[in-house]
């Protein structure tokens, strides 16, 4: 069965980048790659400008598409709708959490736009659900989410007190919202015989009605973490591995090739237009190179 690739972009030169930096031969098991917008938070430009990035870059055999994930909105549980479109576009991550319903059954490889795939993920994604290795840590305040999230997924009596309150159940395994992995999923037909994710739409509704959500605002920090909670507890629960990649924070100056021998790089940092400047820099070489050969 080959796998659909779900890449949220936001901003078209990003994309130019990604399909820049893919493998020339096509990537093994990838049925569509869908380059994802939503029109709820998007000029209406980008449609256009995704899709000629698209025809100017695609490497040859790559079966890629323009898709608005707007729509998704009528799966959003009542308890997340304020984090649909909080007014902050880098806060507005709610989608993430409706990529399941795309395509019910088949595997699923979710990317942010700023992440680089310079070598094909296959050997990864054969190996199963993976979500990459992340950092969100609780601090030593937030002890009444750390105890719902885990009753959420059984690891505490809340009741007792008993089972994992200091949080280092989750630390231990948290996980990034910037690169993941799910192999085909079950689903049953919701209202209208649509296709719905079985155990995700279970836990996303479960996660929806902690009381914590909604108590949140777009002044609290926590309601920028909620995508990477919710994908933490749903690979806790169905024993997703960790996956180390390559992250960037501060740039070098510039870039080896040997920067590139792996799956996956995110540069996920405030210094997004620094890295796409040194990336464009290596690409602006390289091109200069194969000219002189």
């Amino acid at each position: 069965m080959t796998y659909r690739w779900i890449y949220l972009c936001s901003n078209p030169e990003r994309l130019k980048l990604t399909l820049q930096f893919l493998p020339r031969d096509p990537l093994q098991n990838l049925g569509t790659m869908s380059i994802a917008y939503c029109s709820h938070l998007d000029p209406p430009e980008r449609k256009h400008e995704l899709h000629s990035v698209l025809h100017r870059w695609r490497p040859t055999g790559l079966l890629a598409e323009v898709i608005d994930l707007s729509p998704l909105e009528r799966f959003l549980p009542e308890g997340l709708r304020p984090y649909w479109s909080t007014g902050k576009n880098r806060w507005s991550l709610g989608v993430k959490l409706l990529l399941p319903y795309l395509d019910p059954g088949r595997p699923l490889l979710y990317t942010d736009d700023d992440v680089i795939v310079p070598q094909d993920p296959w050997p990864l994604l054969e190996q199963g659900a993976f979500g990459s290795k992340g950092c969100f840590r609780f601090g030593y305040k937030k002890q009444s989410i750390q105890r719902e999230l885990a009753t959420m997924i059984g690891l505490l009596d809340i009741d007792s007190g008993a089972g994992a309150s200091n949080g280092k159940w989750y630390d231990d395994n948290a996980l990034d919202a910037g690169v993941w992995y799910m192999d085909a999923h079950e689903f049953h037909h919701g209202p209208g015989n649509v296709p719905v994710p079985t155990k995700w739409h279970a836990a996303l509704h479960r996660f929806a009605e902690l009381s914590y959500i909604s108590k949140l605002t777009t002044g609290d920090l926590e309601l920028r973490c909620l995508d990477q909670r919710f994908i933490t507890l749903f690979g806790i629960e169905h024993g997703w591995r960790q996956q180390t990649i390559r992250n960037g924070f501060a740039p070098p100056r510039a870039l080896r090739p040997s920067f590139f021998n792996t799956h996956f790089i995110h540069y996920k940092s405030q210094s997004k237009a620094a890295w796409m400047k040194v990336l464009e820099d290596y690409n602006a070489v390289a091109a200069e190179t194969a000219k002189e050969i």
